[in-house]
């Protein structure tokens, strides 16, 4: 290879590389995704030591919908859904709230990919709902009950 360049390390007219390519698979969607890791030797020789093997990447992003919630009244009758979801994980979802005298949410948990959660407002105030999956995501849902409206008349 007459020619050739340094490649930016001292005393080295070429460096060697080594490339080692990971691929892994997702278990729902069949995507794969491929990781390459590049290890340069200065002195031109390829290293021998081996690379660490990668880890998957964590599920998808947990999500909730909507984002916040206003319910005017309170009773079941008034009672709205929070959708959860994370795509490609099929764990368990936790649910905490600060939600204590002002609405009720059910259930406490639920099963990955998608679970539905109904929050029935109990009194006037505001709270939130915090959804967590076992990876360490978090999503927070705010919750506000209103009780006052006022009524419009005729003559």
């Amino acid at each position: 290879m007459s020619g050739a360049r340094s490649s930016g390390f001292p005393g080295a007219a070429l460096a060697s590389l080594i490339v080692t390519a990971s691929a892994f698979v997702a278990c729902s969607g069949g995507n794969t995704t491929t990781y390459v890791y590049v290890t340069a030797s200065p002195s031109g020789a390829p290293t021998s030591s081996p690379t660490s093997t990668p880890t998957a990447p964590p599920a998808g992003v947990l999500s909730a919908n909507p984002t916040s919630l206003s319910i005017n009244g309170t009773g079941a009758s008034y009672a709205q859904n929070i959708y959860v979801q994370e795509t490609g994980y099929t764990g368990a979802f936790s649910e905490s709230d600060t939600c204590a005298t002002i609405a009720t949410v059910t259930p406490s948990n639920g099963a990955g990919p998608a679970t539905t959660f109904t929050v029935t407002p109990s009194a006037a105030g505001t709270c939130a709902a915090k959804f967590a999956d076992t990876n360490g995501n978090q999503t927070s849902v705010a919750v506000t009950v209103t009780t006052t409206g006022f009524t419009v008349q005729t003559r």
